[in-house]
């Protein structure tokens, strides 16, 4: 199988095919964003990758699950787990899963997967699955870090209480120059900064997060 991709700490893409060899390749695992004050898993939140079916063929990766809530429970399974490959055709990587709690997870550990599938000609690579303790701040699918026109910075803000009202501030510095470029905003947002008008130079953009009773 391919190198596993993707952002381990903001899963968000889906998985692969298998690319069909014969007729009936395994498709890619989806995409799962779940935003909840409570998950009991009692089945099973699956973005598992299909097995491939006939001679040959190999199998679909693992895809993408981000679980955003206050706490996990249940004794289902949570997984992204690639399929298995048909006969000589390879089994595919294990996907992203992150997990962000404000309070206990009571849901086994290890009902959690992103496996590489077993089978064909061979395993898949495995996967990753996170579960950070402490808040995340994540720029989206900002691939450069080369900016020349108008650019949108889009953001999100894993792991946070939403009843303690954080807003955020988007700071730029360089060039001995500081530029705010957003001001109290959601957590999770996005602005857009025409760095045309600006220097040109390195800067380095920073985040602040302030609550519901200013604190930083």
């Amino acid at each position: 199988s391919n190198e596993t991709y993707g952002d381990p700490l903001y899963p968000n893409k889906p998985g692969s095919g298998g690319g069909t060899n014969w007729s009936a390749a395994g498709a890619g695992g989806g995409v799962a964003h779940l935003f909840a004050q409570a998950i009991s898993v009692r089945g099973g939140i699956k973005a598992n990758g299909a097995d491939g079916a006939v001679w040959a063929d190999p199998a679909g990766s693992g895809g993408s699950i981000l679980i955003n809530a206050a706490t996990l429970s249940g004794s289902g399974t949570v997984s992204a787990n690639g399929g298995k490959g048909y006969a000589q055709g390879g089994s595919g990587g294990g996907g992203r899963v992150a997990v962000y709690l404000l309070g206990d997870m009571t849901l086994p550990r290890g009902n959690i997967t992103a496996s590489g599938g077993t089978g064909g000609s061979g395993p898949g690579q495995e996967g990753t699955v996170r579960i950070p303790e402490e808040p995340v701040f994540l720029f989206v699918e900002q691939g450069s870090g080369l900016f020349h026109s108008v650019e949108t910075l889009e953001w999100i803000a894993l792991g946070l209480d939403p009843a303690e009202g954080f807003l955020v501030d988007v700071i730029a510095t360089g060039q001995d120059r500081l530029f705010t470029l957003a001001s109290a905003v959601p957590g999770s947002s996005a602005v857009q900064w025409d760095t045309t008008q600006v220097p040109d130079g390195s800067y380095q953009i920073n985040a602040v997060f302030t609550n519901g009773l200013s604190e930083v």
